[in-house]
């Protein structure tokens, strides 16, 4: 009976200790419903997370201020992934990195609230591989060129009857588009619009459009560009346009720029009064309202994108494949005969490669402006640039050409570079702005180039060569930029009683001071330099002192009522001017030898990013060539398999 005892007594203590524990076990979360502000790209994503005392049980993202055909791919995968996988840092999705670091932030923000323990973690990616397949065409990027290839490859000669074609697009990126739908700008066609047909304006013929050619890009050692290919471009505009239209894509002429205004003249023949007409598909109003009561959001680029995607699902003959990257061209006897890829599923966590077999391959990679090896080689001090709005210009075509031993002709030089106050990769926000006739000062308090006249896409070429890229624009009250919710370029964000400046000081990009002395402690410059600079600049606004630096007096202003503020800026690119050379007249590419790489074609910025030799020729002239130069090559792949 003892022993009974005993062990009763035994089993009281170890299911009380057992009683102890599971109730002095510490809860994981504190159960409740949690929200976290942060900034994406361009504006603010709020993050709502749910816990239970064990779990985190739900993500959602309650606002989204960043591009929604951008940022909505990470929104679904992060939060499944993050409720899958029990933690905040999961893998960021490709193409939207800054708004998945902004959801990843609120989410663990969040679980700091719910006094949180964080100890799980996602697991690697697993590797597959699975069975080839076969195209007639696969074209390599869904930016504004892969897409015009397709849509001209998929199409007979009318370009609205479906050819028998085969036809693949695939893209890194989570969505399509490229650098088209995150610019600015429009495309042009000098000689197709209504405007042209019925006399309000003057054709521009293609031999003026290769004299202004010429023009530009006077002085050009190398002639990187061959004229046959700058007459196809003309040639291309008009029926890309058409094509894009008859897809669905809504084009509204809304602007007629005469040359003048770009201080363009032809010394040859003046009477041809070149103007650039502009359709912009992304920036009026009613569309903007029409699209966002129908889809309940939009954002420019997410209209862009829509109608893009429109058109391309028009076609049946089209497949397009996203966050599928290619790594290898697949040779055979010295022909192209395919890609290699590696596709990432993010809510299944999978990277899977496989081989594409294709008669032709269209490579539509982009510039490499985001390829600083590829820039620092060609032109090393374009390498201290920034680069800014160039969604997934790796250089991934050239790289690719260059690991399978083709030895493609890589020509041109730098780009176009501007100031600019952020960093589009690598900071929170997405501004990026310029200030004209203000004086702008390097850190060590000297002005460096002419601030009344210098056009703002040259303004970046004197500012990478300065200290660590970095100088800063001085301007006071009156600068037009603080009166009323100036937006900018790419701000991106609602300024609700508070104008742009205000703005940037209170998010860190600028600083404001009662005084020039306050201003240049701040910025750390010597306050008697300030003062001396700004009070020869304001002399020579008024033509009280000569200044080699300021030729256009009239176009400048002066700085002499505070509050003062200083805008910190860097040299940012917006697009490189290398590319690769092409067969004559053609957009195969070549050797360095001059013979043509077999099944092997390009468009885009890839082959014409250098047809201007280093000059920005016009505002949409990088979207207008590559829309033309991919119906080019579309066009041509097509009619040598038909």
């Amino acid at each position: 009976m003892k022993s009974f005892f005993k062990v009763l007594l035994a089993f009281s203590l170890l299911l009380s200790m057992t009683a102890c524990t599971a109730e002095s076990k510490p809860d994981k979360f504190e159960a409740g419903v949690y929200q976290s502000t942060q900034t994406g790209h361009h504006g603010e994503i709020v993050v709502e997370t749910t816990f239970t005392n064990e779990r985190i049980e739900q993500v959602k993202i309650v606002k989204n201020g960043d591009t929604m055909m951008i940022s909505e791919p990470a929104a679904e995968a992060i939060c499944a992934n993050v409720v899958k996988y029990q933690t905040s840092e999961v893998d960021a999705v490709s193409g939207a990195t800054l708004s998945s670091n902004a959801m990843m932030r609120g989410i663990s923000d969040c679980i700091k609230q719910a006094e949180g323990i964080e100890d799980a973690t996602m697991p690697e990616a697993e590797h597959l591989t699975k069975e080839g397949e076969r195209y007639d065409i696969v074209i390599v990027g869904a930016g504004i060129s892969g897409i015009t290839a397709a849509l001209a490859a998929a199409t007979e000669e009318d370009n609205q009857t479906e050819s028998d074609l085969k036809i693949l697009i695939i893209e890194e990126m989570p969505f399509i588009g490229g650098s088209f739908i995150v610019s600015g700008a429009g495309i042009f066609n000098p000689y197709g619009t209504e405007d042209h047909k019925n006399g309000k304006l003057d054709i521009i013929d293609e031999d003026t459009f290769i004299e202004y050619l010429n023009y530009r890009n006077e002085g050009d050692p190398l002639k990187l560009t061959s004229e046959a290919l700058q007459r196809k471009v003309y040639q291309g505009i008009d029926p890309a346009e058409k094509m894009l239209s008859n897809a669905g894509m809504p084009f509204t002429w809304y602007d007629i720029i005469e040359c003048e205004v770009m201080d363009v003249t032809f010394p040859k023949s003046s009477n041809h009064a070149l103007a650039d007409v502009f359709a912009f598909t992304k920036t009026y109003s009613s569309l903007e309202e029409e699209f966002v009561a129908q889809h309940g959001y939009g954002s420019t680029a997410d209209i862009c994108g829509k109608y893009l995607e429109t058109a391309l699902q028009s076609k049946s003959n089209i497949t397009v494949k996203l966050n599928t990257e290619a790594t290898h061209l697949l040779m055979e006897n010295d022909n192209v005969i395919g890609v290699q890829v590696k596709e990432t599923d993010y809510l299944k966590n999978t990277v899977t490669e496989y081989d594409i077999k294709s008669d032709k391959v269209i490579l539509a990679t982009g510039s490499p402006n985001l390829n600083s090896e590829i820039i620092a080689k060609y032109d090393p001090s374009f390498a201290t640039a920034y680069p800014f709005s160039e969604a997934g210009q790796n250089g991934d075509g050239i790289v690719m050409m260059q690991e399978a031993g083709l030895n493609p002709v890589i020509q041109g030089y730098g780009g176009m570079c501007y100031n600019g106050t952020s960093l589009q990769y690598g900071m929170e926000d997405g501004l990026a702005l310029y200030t004209l006739g203000y004086p702008v000062l390097n850190t060590d308090g000297n002005r460096y180039y002419d601030e009344s006249i210098t056009a703002p896409y040259d303004t970046g070429k004197y500012t990478r060569a300065q200290k660590d890229n970095t100088a800063y624009i001085i301007f006071d009250k009156n600068c037009e930029f603080l009166n009323g919710n100036y937006l900018g370029s790419y701000a991106g964000v609602l300024l609700e009683g508070e104008n742009l400046y205000d703005y940037m000081v209170r998010k860190g990009f600028a600083v404001k001071a009662d005084t020039l002395e306050e201003l240049a402690i701040q910025i750390g410059l010597e306050p008697e330099k300030l003062e001396t600079v700004i009070s020869d600049w304001n002399k020579a606004v008024d033509g009280e002192l000569s200044d080699d630096l300021m030729a256009a007096p009239e176009y400048a202003f002066s700085v002499k009522e505070g509050p003062y503020y200083a805008e910190k800026i860097h040299a940012l690119s917006i697009e490189s001017y290398i590319s690769l050379r092409t067969l004559e007249g053609s957009t195969q590419l070549i050797r360095e030898d001059g013979t043509a790489i077999n099944n092997l074609y390009g468009c885009g910025t890839l082959i014409v990013s250098n047809l201007f030799y280093g000059t920005y020729f016009n505002y949409g002239g990088g979207l207008t060539t590559s829309l033309s130069s991919g119906y080019i090559a579309g066009k041509e792949v097509s009619d040598l398999l038909k």
